[in-house]
């Protein structure tokens, strides 16, 4: 029980634009815990991803951010170097 428990509170959280005109909302920020007073608009990440090739491509090339390697967060170096992730929210996990 408790590894489940320990895996849970390790997943990253996640923030997004959310433009109503939008079907495909934005990833703003990845982040291991949040200190943020407003909490609002943050969720659990699952991590499901789905790549073009040519982004993949490009991806495994960038070198890792200093954002990336200080949050152990791989999602970090992509938005770092302008890469878009489209997110989709869940019902549940």
């Amino acid at each position: 029980m408790r590894k489940i428990l320990i895996i849970l509170l390790s997943l990253p959280l996640i923030s997004f634009s959310q433009n109503m005109g939008c079907t495909n909302p934005l990833a703003l920020n990845f982040e291991r815990n949040s200190s943020k007073e407003n909490c609002t608009n943050i969720y659990h990440h699952i991590g499901i991803y789905i790549y073009k090739i040519k982004t993949l491509e490009t991806f495994v090339n960038l070198n890792q951010s200093k954002n990336e390697i200080k949050n152990k967060l791989e999602q970090l170096r992509a938005l770092d170097n302008n890469l878009k992730i489209n997110v989709a929210l869940a019902k549940s996990s």
